[in-house]
């Protein structure tokens, strides 16, 4: 795939080892309002997550640990898990 029509906007010679990336809607979003009370306890607290999925597996992935990873640091009892 060639970027050149693109050259006009960056610094000369950036499309060049310029690689394309996902454009969509985000690949995870977390659901701020999932009713966790409907879960058992030992399901709690739970991470609740809308995956889109036609986006590149990378990029759900990528996403994916950044959710569980600022999760884990903002819920006290998810901590010791890495």
């Amino acid at each position: 795939m060639s970027l050149r029509e693109w050259e006009s906007i960056g610094d000369k010679g950036w499309t060049e080892t310029a690689v394309p990336s996902f454009i969509g809607p985000p690949a995870v979003e977390i659901v701020e309002k999932a009713d966790q009370a409907t879960l058992p306890r030992i399901e709690q607290p739970a991470l609740i997550l809308k995956v889109y999925l036609p986006a590149p597996d990378g990029k759900i992935i990528e996403e994916f640990k950044r959710a569980l990873q600022n999760a884990r640091r903002s819920t006290p009892l998810a901590g010791g898990r890495r």
